[in-house]
């Protein structure tokens, strides 16, 4: 069986769907990441009515 783990480590990114393993560094760049480029707000949740 072909073990990929034999092979020297390619520069993959750590964002690579391959890597499977969560470590608290790609949390923290998950996070920075987040910071730095925000998602789009959502929509407010508030009712169209006025009270």
């Amino acid at each position: 069986m072909f073990n990929i783990f034999a092979a020297p480590p390619l520069p993959v990114p750590t964002y690579s769907p391959m890597v499977q393993s969560v470590n608290p560094l790609d949390l923290f760049l998950t996070q920075a990441h987040a910071d730095l480029y925000p998602p789009p707000p959502a929509p407010a949740a508030t009712p169209t009515t006025g009270e």
